[in-house]
């Protein structure tokens, strides 16, 4: 997807149609053929799929089966919905502000990247239910008949780079719990370490919290949270520090004016679209802190995964500049015997961390071997 922002549909809500949903093969590992196809053959509106995940293309001529399963009761297409939490707030939001024109009844329908089972989605019934949605929901690639489909303009997320559109934020606000004014004075810092060692992260994270609670920040690992107690507080502190982390995309939904924060980035550049997200809502731009001295990998595929080390004085610099901390505060950096024993933290016996030449070695070799036993 071009890092060029689209414009924002008008909302619309069209039905209800008869239509069938059918999933074609991949054109690319982001490119789909897919189309819920109206008894004419021709794809229904907005029932495409758009994002940096996964984006579809309708059939040119649908071999459309007539003995296929069917779906009797009234139906929206709620677009994409994929297993991480953050892709669920990105992908599969965009099209519910719809339920509140239509019946109570309506079952939602979902179309996943990979598997269907619905056990690979735990956290689409939990941000559901933080919007107060109680609608029944199936997860399918098709095929499938349905007899009184609805389809809604996509509002939020992806496809647009991680912006929301005006009526998109008044039906979440709408949504979400009144709240107060901003708690002048609150420091939070959104750490990762809550997480475990076998995770993407940054060494010495535990020593950063210690730096910061010196200063008076409360160290909250949002995950041990419910979503909603997460948005209140987002939504409550003046100053919030984050660790690179899914909580940017949660909180750049409910960001308010008079709060200061930053994210200690933990890659070279944070994707387009967290960065764009977290600074869509009025106020003052995410702070991002740029302070890696080098970067490593467990010998794992996933690029997510990598282990940094911070320039702990940059760190202090920049969030000093950001006037999040006070610059004349006690600040020291780790021991190089913490830094040791945090980096190699999490990896099994006989695993050592690779540099990112080591690193491309090792995904060239591991891609070898696998072409190897495909033939």
């Amino acid at each position: 997807m071009s890092e060029t922002t689209p414009e924002f549909a008008v909302p619309r809500l069209q039905g209800p149609f008869e239509g069938t949903l059918l999933t074609g093969g991949n054109k690319t590992r982001f490119l789909r053929e897919f189309g819920i196809y109206g008894i004419d053959g021709v794809a229904l509106p907005d029932s495409d799929i758009g994002g940096q995940e996964l984006s579809s293309f309708p059939a040119e001529n649908p071999d459309i089966p007539t003995d296929v399963p069917e779906f009797e009761g009234p139906a929206l297409f709620a677009g994409l919905v994929l297993e991480q939490f953050g892709h669920v707030l990105m992908n599969s939001l965009g099209r519910l502000w719809a339920l509140d024109k239509l019946p109570s009844d309506v079952t939602l329908v979902f179309v996943p990247k990979r598997r269907p089972a619905a056990r690979n989605y735990p956290f689409l019934r939990m941000i559901l239910d933080m919007f107060g949605i109680s609608n029944d929901f199936i997860i399918t690639k098709g095929p499938m008949h349905f007899k009184a489909l609805y389809t809604a303009s996509d509002l939020f997320g992806e496809r647009y780079l991680g912006r929301g559109s005006v009526p998109f934020f008044d039906w979440l606000d709408q949504r979400l719990p009144a709240a107060g004014p901003v708690t002048k004075g609150r420091k939070v810092y959104l750490t990762r370490t809550g997480l475990g060692d076998k995770i993407g992260r940054f060494a010495c994270e535990d020593h950063l919290e210690k730096q910061l609670a010196a200063q008076g920040y409360e160290i909250i690992a949002p995950e041990k949270l419910g979503l909603l107690p997460q948005i209140a507080l987002y939504q409550d502190a003046e100053h919030l520090i984050f660790s690179e982390s899914s909580a940017l995309h949660l909180y750049g939904m409910v960001r308010r004016p008079g709060q200061t924060a930053a994210v200690i980035k933990r890659r070279e550049e944070l994707p387009v679209l967290i960065r764009t997200q977290m600074n869509d809502r009025a106020g003052t731009d995410v702070a991002e802190i740029h302070a890696l001295r080098r970067i490593f990998w467990p010998p794992l595929r996933s690029d997510h995964l990598s282990i940094s080390l911070l320039d702990f004085k940059k760190v202090h610099d920049q969030l000093a500049a950001a006037n999040l901390i006070d610059p004349d505060a006690p600040w020291h950096a780790p021991s190089f015997d913490a830094e040791k024993k945090s980096m190699v933290a999490g990896l099994e016996p006989g695993e050592k961390l690779l540099n990112r030449q080591e690193r491309r070695d090792w995904l060239r070799a591991l891609r070898k071997a696998r072409d190897g036993k495909a033939w």
